[in-house]
């Protein structure tokens, strides 16, 4: 029986639970007291083998927030706050998508009444402004003349 690195063993469960990108593994690592050093090599064999993969860890994770209601904005937020590249995010966080539309309605269906006064209209803004998606974007999908940005 071949004995497993504690390392190794600690990083393929991390990424056995869920895709991690090379930062959050870093940290998570670091936090249970590996060495710096031992933590990128680890790391590298992995990206090698492709068992972390940043641009795969991107495209789950945006997956997973547009279903999960949230905008382009606040998506490529929490990207770069996971060390992600801009190029990542740029590929998997096109805010001129058409797509956002739909999200924006299901989000705004499912969390509020077909009410559309003033009023109910403010909520939604607020709501989908908080949520990560632009004022440009709302007003756009709210048939609302954006005066400027």
């Amino acid at each position: 029986m071949i004995k497993q690195d504690p390392l190794r063993k600690k990083a393929l469960a991390l990424l056995a639970r869920r895709e991690h990108s090379r930062v959050e593994l870093m940290q998570k690592l670091q936090l249970r007291g590996f060495d710096n050093i031992a933590i990128q090599n680890c790391l590298d064999e992995l990206a090698k083998q492709n068992l972390q993969n940043d641009a795969r860890f991107t495209e789950e994770y945006v997956f997973a927030r547009k279903q999960a209601g949230f905008g382009p904005k606040r998506i490529a937020l929490e990207l770069e706050q996971r060390g992600i590249s801009a190029a990542f995010i740029a590929k998997q966080v096109c805010e001129h998508s058409d797509e956002w539309r739909q999200y924006m309605r299901a989000i705004v269906e499912k969390k509020f009444s077909k009410k559309t006064s003033k009023a109910d209209n403010e909520a939604r803004i607020y709501f989908l402004l908080s949520r990560g998606y632009s004022l440009e974007m709302i007003h756009r999908w709210m048939g609302v003349t954006c005066l400027s940005s």
